[in-house]
């Protein structure tokens, strides 16, 4: 069965219980080793932070790959799909669900060119209510149409630029 009744709430307090304890750990042992000695003691704490900064910097980067690839598995899953083409023909706005947590749920948005089927834009983000809709050059993706989810067209360099990363 695995972990499937314990909640993620549950997982996070877990690893934050397991991060304390061996970061303690760890502090333990770099006390010890930068006092092991009466002389040195500088150039062992400058070993010891250096060798700190590797370390953060490989978990930070470690923690950024892992969510990029959670994201990218999460958007690969998109479903229950609309789409609609804009006033002028030139473009083809999708809306996808991609997780529904009752209230509120994640959705994306994508934006393809109508000629070709390039994607141009791809957005994701989290509401109560969507509606696809075309107006006047630009498409919103959630009634109301708040800043993050209304595509104006023509893409920009950095918006195509995004789309094409998995």
């Amino acid at each position: 069965m695995g972990l499937q009744g314990v909640g993620s709430g549950a997982l996070i307090a877990f690893g934050v219980v397991v991060l304390a304890v061996v970061g303690a750990a760890a502090c333990g042992r770099v006390m010890a080793y930068i006092f092991a000695a009466p002389t040195g003691r500088r150039g062992r704490s400058l070993s010891v932070l250096k060798t700190l900064e590797k370390c953060l910097f490989a978990a930070f980067t470690f923690a950024l790959v892992i969510n990029y690839a959670l994201d990218v598995r999460l958007r690969s899953r998109a479903h229950d799909c609309e789409r609609k083409q804009s006033d002028d023909g030139k473009y083809i706005a999708e809306l996808c669900l991609l997780r529904d947590e009752g209230h509120d749920a994640d959705y994306v948005g994508r934006v393809y060119d109508a000629k070709d089927g390039q994607l141009l834009v791809e957005r994701t983000f989290n509401a109560a209510e969507t509606e696809l809709s075309w107006l006047n050059g630009q498409v919103s993706f959630m009634r109301g149409g708040e800043n993050y989810d209304v595509v104006r067209l023509p893409a920009s360099w950095m918006e195509r630029l995004l789309a094409k990363a998995p």
